[in-house]
């Protein structure tokens, strides 16, 4: 697989993601910090301000009034974050409401829950799971994705793997570009220790039946994608990867 384009895609996300936490902290403002091996905010718990936390596992339970801020191992969102949700872990699980804006980075992303914004997000799978919705856009670059929920706006993913099930109420451009057919999770992330589980996402652009993508559909593969009959109410089009070739010197 191709990860030249792929590859400086996630660089500049998480380039975002780490600007967009800069640009984040306040200067007058009053905030919260939290920090340790374990740290968890409880179901009753009210954060009145913004929330920045490092911790081994984080889980909130209950409601951050601002923008929630966390880096870590096992990230955990059951309550509400009133704001962003800037977030980077091994795993990144949504299963409440963040009723602005996520950015989020790591290996196993997992949005179970209400997302009312856009998602930034980079890592090595996103799941979007039946029953998700998100209000806004979604970006994303990595090995996979697969798609079960909805999405309100428009759909960028530049991956190896996507896997559209749910609905995309605008356009939808994918980069699948460099994955051949058949191909499989590159063997080595099985060795690694404590990796997470995560789907297995057939190679390439795939657009299930009953998806549907309420604009236009454009992608990029190495082979063409089997899009049901009336899942695109919009044009498809589709372009032949091309990979890059570098240009030889003279010598």
């Amino acid at each position: 697989m191709n990860l030249n384009g792929r590859g400086r895609m996630v660089l500049v996300l998480v380039g975002l993601l780490l600007v967009g936490t800069l640009v984040a902290v306040p200067g007058a403002q009053a905030f919260e910090g939290r920090g340790g091996d374990v740290v968890t905010i409880g179901p009753d718990e009210v954060i009145e301000d913004d929330l920045y936390v490092g911790a081994g596992t984080f889980t909130l339970e209950g409601t951050v009034q601002g923008d929630l801020v966390v880096f870590g191992g096992t990230l955990t969102i059951n309550g509400t974050v009133e704001g962003d949700l800037i977030a980077a872990g091994q795993t990144v699980v949504v299963n409440g409401t963040v009723e602005d804006d996520a950015r989020i980075a790591g290996y196993a992303l997992t949005l179970p829950g209400t997302i009312a914004d856009d998602v930034i997000a980079a890592g090595f799978s996103l799941e979007s799971e039946e029953g998700a919705s998100i209000g806004g856009d979604v970006v994303y670059a990595g090995y996979q994705a697969l798609l079960n929920g909805d999405v309100g706006g428009n759909l960028r993913a530049s991956s190896g793997a996507v896997r559209i099930v749910g609905a995309i109420e605008g356009d939808a451009r994918v980069d699948v570009g460099g994955t051949e057919e058949g191909e499989t999770i590159p063997s080595f992330y099985n060795f690694m220790p404590n990796v997470p589980t995560v789907p297995s996402v057939p190679p390439g652009l795939t657009v299930a039946e009953g998806a549907v993508i309420g604009g236009d559909l454009a992608y990029t593969a190495n082979f063409r994608a089997d899009v049901p009959a009336g899942a695109v109410a919009g044009d498809t089009d589709f372009s032949e990867y091309v990979p890059d070739v570098p240009e030889s010197k003279e010598r």
